[in-house]
């Protein structure tokens, strides 16, 4: 039986991304995950790869780890797919750092043509390459329609989510001010938001906004929103393609992502107290035409493209 291995940064991701082991048997493949969750993981899968020689490696991020996996992949004739799970930041130094490596990638699942052209950057070739949708629109495309509400996209960035979830992120104090401003405002106008908490976020800092206004509640299912609200984090990415818009907070990490590369039309922008009016203003007023037909399965897909 083929073996494929798949890693990743966190070990919780697994079950997000990918369907279950058995899945994978009954299609032909064992299946198996292992994390960079310890500092030294990296040697254990490299280890793992040169005893084992899977047929195929997956990877979703593009650190060194994984470009250096990439070269020994080659070396020992293992294909390797990358497929592009978020939005990245991509830097030149970085890049040309990463292309002295010279890696060759067999197969690369991403969101648009941008991506290709810069990710490709990253490798000395790419054999193949196929446009994609974000994993979750299905789930997020099949979510009940709520037009009367505003879907917060929670992530690691308050001082209290920091501290309890050993996130490693800059810590942005005036970004605090302007979200519990905000949250003041929503609550004056009894505007209803509903909040997805991050999976990797350890605090109760959603639920205590919970129990502090009346107008918010910590969302477990999946819904089409009237405009979703955030910073930076990959989730808008669907819910942008779906045709609802996007209100950004401002943040100092917002930089590393230009949603404008994927929707220039539907992104709205708080930058400062006096902002917060004027967008949800001009967003309550928007006619939102919201497309729910996609049908994507990343474990399916990959399952396509093991044949390349």
């Amino acid at each position: 039986m083929k073996k494929i291995l798949f890693v990743d940064e966190k070990a919780y991701r697994f079950s997000f991304y990918y369907n279950e082991q058995t899945w994978w048997l009954e299609n032909g493949f064992n299946a198996v995950f292992k994390s960079y969750e310890k500092k030294k993981n990296k040697w254990f899968v490299y280890l793992w790869v040169i005893f084992n020689k899977p047929q195929y490696v997956v990877f979703v991020q593009l650190s060194t780890k994984n470009i250096y996996l990439t070269k020994l992949c080659n070396l020992l004739n293992i294909k390797t797919l990358f497929w592009q799970h978020g939005v990245f930041a991509y830097d030149d130094d970085s890049i040309n750092t990463l292309k002295k490596i010279n890696a060759r990638l067999n197969t690369l699942l991403c969101f648009s043509e941008f991506d290709r052209q810069q990710i490709n950057r990253y490798f000395r070739d790419v054999d193949h390459y196929k446009i994609i949708p974000h994993y979750e629109i299905e789930k997020i495309s099949k979510g009940i329609r709520r037009n009367d509400t505003f879907l917060f996209i929670g992530q690691i960035l308050s001082k209290e989510q920091l501290k309890h979830s050993n996130a490693r992120i800059e810590y942005d104090k005036k970004s605090e001010v302007l979200l519990n401003q905000f949250w003041d405002y929503s609550s004056q106008k009894d505007i209803k938001i509903s909040l997805k908490k991050h999976p990797g976020d350890r605090s109760n800092y959603l639920e205590t906004l919970q129990q502090k206004f009346s107008n918010v509640t910590v969302e477990k299912d999946s819904i089409l929103p009237k405009a979703v609200i955030g910073y930076y984090s990959t989730l808008i990415l669907p819910y942008l393609s779906l045709g609802v818009p996007f209100i950004q907070l401002k943040h100092i990490r917002n930089k590393l992502v230009d949603f404008a590369v994927y929707d220039a039309k539907g992104i709205y922008k708080i930058d400062s107290e006096g902002d917060i009016d004027t967008v949800f203003r001009k967003v309550k007023d928007l006619e939102i035409n919201v497309n729910q037909s996609h049908t994507f399965s990343i474990s399916t897909e990959l399952l396509k493209n093991f044949n390349l």
